[in-house]
């Protein structure tokens, strides 16, 4: 929805771009417009002491380390952007947790 904010990264991470589209096609509203983010909590979508405005064809550079959720928004509904998220590997194969199946109660993915 316009104008509601989302998560487009999530905290724990080595470091992310996002990337706000150049053309109208791309961004999927007709005109361009800015993508606002905020690295401390949800964006608005103006200018604020946290939120910043990444103009058509602009990319955002998230700091490495970054561990709150970084949030966008934008004036339209359906605006599109893209995010590309560096984060620390996985072990592989992934160490199974012990327990019984069904579980009795709420579990927890680790």
């Amino acid at each position: 929805m316009g104008g509601t904010s989302v998560v487009a990264v999530y905290g724990g991470l080595l470091g992310a771009m996002i990337t706000n589209p150049v053309s109208a096609r791309d961004q999927g509203v007709d005109p361009v417009e800015e993508l606002w983010v905020n690295l401390t909590g949800p964006a608005d979508t103006v200018e604020t002491a946290t939120t910043v405005a990444i103009q058509p064809g602009q990319t955002f550079t998230v700091p490495p380390g970054q561990t709150l959720d970084v949030w966008v928004n934008a004036r339209t509904s359906g605006h599109r952007f893209t995010s590309v998220v560096m984060q620390p590997s996985t072990s592989y194969p992934p160490t199974p947790i012990p327990g019984t199946f069904p579980p009795s109660g709420p579990v927890v993915v680790q």
